[in-house]
């Protein structure tokens, strides 16, 4: 199964290098976990791609993004039962239609 998954993945990405030179290591290793930094080299068609990604920065993201969630529903529920207090549950009935005599 990951031979199937590695075959399709080298497919469809471009050529990635790895680096054995100590100046620019793929791995940059620092005191904590969170803060190292790992980086990809993709070979394109328009030129070297570079990737950077950092643990750190990943955490930092996905706590943003829930926090930004929880605003959002937060807000939204503020809204719902803001609103069911200020508007009638049973709105009032339709006005009967005036009938015009036959003549």
């Amino acid at each position: 199964m990951t031979r199937l998954l590695s075959q399709i993945l080298r497919r469809f990405t471009p050529p990635m290098l790895r680096s054995d030179s100590p100046a620019r290591p793929m791995v940059v290793r620092r005191r904590h976990w969170f803060l190292q930094e790992t980086r990809f080299l993709f070979l394109t068609r328009k030129g070297p791609v570079e990737i950077t990604v950092k643990p750190a920065l990943i955490l930092g993201a996905a706590f943003a993004g829930f926090v930004g969630t929880g605003v959002i529903a937060a807000a939204t529920l503020f809204v719902a039962t803001s609103r069911s207090r200020w508007s009638p549950t049973n709105p009032s009935p339709r006005p009967k239609p005036v009938r015009r005599p036959r003549s």
